[in-house]
């Protein structure tokens, strides 16, 4: 007996799965409307240039990109820095007057000192240039402690220093500075970073082959934060290639392209830096997920959840519903597999904008798969489940013989509801008649429009010896089918079969006549004879072998 049970379960289940779709390589969304957000041109070629003005504002630029427009690198600072640190190579002018006379003009030697006499080596190496008199003050001190002798100091000619800047940058090479630059100095005077290719948030500051420090410039455009790091002779700069970026448009304060700090960025990170305004309570995204164009439309707390990708297009909006949906298409087609199309789209207006060739596409045959349809679909089938369960715990049986025997075929029906339970529905919406006339019915978000191949087969299923695919040819009948296949097995049910027709319909009728592309499943017999839980049972099977819906045209 659990033999017959485990033979129906795995045939109608892998009855479910008989869907035509056939994979589309990756294409760009076209859209059909002339409002609404627009995909990139494919064609465009990126723009590098780090300083360009030609842009009419930063919004189609990377953030940060600001830093380096017309700037000028700025000219070399020391003494005038008062948090210049003195280093060896500096000048030093000193003045000490009172008791002792003296003017001194002295270089930091390579221990970072100066010589002053009759006080003798005073070390000012790294002392700030706001806190060098104080410092030199100190050490006279040590020498005239009655502070007859007071001092005046000053930095004269700070050192320059030469730091690589190299990566994405548009000039890199050596360039000349003093200690006290920033690492956003050194950045200005190499023309900046590439838009398109280098990295805002991947800046790595090298000496003497190894990492002293690492720089993200959004920490500096959002909170003036920089590395407390203070630059030496042959000191490199490295900018990294860019991260992964994400675009952000629409109702915010901060429109521009932003880049991932990492390799992943959530809708939460992006909302922190694109700023959208209080109204915002909707987030359009298109982008591009396994090589398939993906189109997304969420409530902004949805959003903040969202992993985004590389090259996505985030709108923010203020309205309560998309004026847009997606569609997309699987099956046999050319050109792109993602339609970004207006909601008052048709399904025969969006087919008439799909070029196919006729050849080997059975355009008769389209039909859609429907997330609201597969919904619908579930819920049909719990309640199916929910009522064979109550039969089968509410049987009744008149002897104890009969119900040990009733007991076990019951666990192994109950088992099956447990298996069946997990079924996902495709949500099969049957749009073409048998004369392939196509309903003209509203498309809906996220539809799947799907376009099946040209077919000359014919699928023989189910319980039949030898399961196979075999050359349709006309007039053959669905008995003659099953001879081919090696006949019925000694569990089959004769007399009708399950047929899923290429257009997505599914007949259960006792003599089909057979197409090319039809799928013929024969059933297994019911072999639980007057129980009073059959019609339940053959409903639920029926239901997970062909729960599709039908529509007249």
């Amino acid at each position: 007996m659990m033999a017959v049970m485990s033979a129906p379960v795995r045939r109608f289940l892998a009855g479910l799965a008989l869907a035509v779709a056939v994979g589309a390589g990756p294409a760009a969304a076209q859209s059909l409307i002339t409002g609404g957000p627009a995909a990139p041109d494919p064609t465009a070629a990126p723009s590098t240039a780090a300083v360009s003005t030609t842009a009419p504002s930063l919004a189609d630029r990377p953030f940060g990109a600001g830093l380096f427009i017309n700037r000028q690198a700025a000219a070399p600072v020391g003494g005038g820095n008062p948090q210049y640190k003195v280093q060896p190579g500096d000048q030093v002018q000193v003045h000490l007057f009172g008791a002792v006379q003296q003017d001194l003009v002295q270089t930091v030697d390579p221990q970072g000192n100066i010589f002053i006499p009759q006080v003798g080596p005073v070390s000012v190496k790294g002392v700030p240039a706001g806190q060098l008199t104080s410092a030199i003050q100190e050490q006279v001190r040590k020498s005239y402690p009655s502070d007859t002798v007071q001092v005046y100091s000053t930095i004269i000619d700070a050192r320059a220093v030469g730091v690589f800047v190299t990566g994405f940058v548009a000039q890199p090479g050596r360039h000349m500075g003093s200690p006290a630059d920033s690492v956003l100095d050194y950045l200005v005077r190499a023309g900046g970073i590439l838009e398109g290719a280098g990295s805002y948030r991947d800046v790595t500051i090298k000496r003497d082959g190894g990492t002293v420090a690492k720089a993200d410039l959004y920490d500096f455009l959002l909170d003036g934060d920089l590395p407390p790091l203070t630059l030496g002779e042959g000191d490199t700069i490295v900018v990294g290639g860019q991260h992964p970026v994400v675009k952000a448009g629409g109702e915010v304060r901060n429109e521009a392209v932003f880049e991932f700090a990492g390799k992943q960025m959530s809708g939460a990170e992006l909302v922190t830096l694109a700023r959208p305004l209080p109204s915002v309570n909707n987030v359009f995204v298109t982008g591009t997920r396994n090589g398939i164009p993906s189109t997304k439309y969420l409530t902004l707390q949805e959003f903040k959840s969202f992993a985004l990708s590389d090259q996505d297009i985030v709108e923010f909006q203020q309205d309560s519903m998309s004026p847009v949906i997606a569609v997309h298409l699987e099956g046999s087609y050319e050109g792109q597999s993602t339609y970004v199309v207006s909601k008052s789209t048709t399904l025969r207006q969006l087919l008439e904008h799909i070029p196919i060739d006729p050849r080997v596409a059975n355009f008769g045959a389209v039909h859609l798969r429907r997330t609201t349809v597969a919904e619908q679909q579930k819920k049909a089938l719990d309640s199916a489940l929910d009522r064979l369960q109550r039969s089968v715990l509410t049987a009744v049986v008149e002897t104890s013989g009969e119900a040990a025997l009733r007991s076990a075929e019951a666990q192994m029906v109950l088992s099956f509801i447990d298996r069946v339970r997990g079924a996902k529905p495709d949500g099969t919406l049957v749009v073409s008649d048998d004369q392939g006339r196509v309903a003209d019915i509203p498309l809906e978000n996220e539809d799947i429009v799907v376009i099946p191949k040209v077919s000359s087969t014919v699928l023989i299923a189910g319980e039949v010896l030898a399961p196979q695919t075999l050359v349709w040819k006309p007039g053959v009948t669905a008995e003659e089918y099953v001879a081919q296949a090696g006949s019925y097995t000694d569990r089959a049910e004769r007399g009708r079969f399950l047929v899923q027709k290429p257009n997505g319909a599914i007949l259960l009728i006792p003599d089909p006549t057979v197409q090319a592309g039809d799928q013929i499943v024969v059933l297994p017999e019911m072999a639980f004879k007057g129980f009073q839980f059959i019609q339940d049972l053959a409903d639920v099977i029926f239901r997970v072998a062909g729960i599709t819906r039908f529509l007249d045209n």
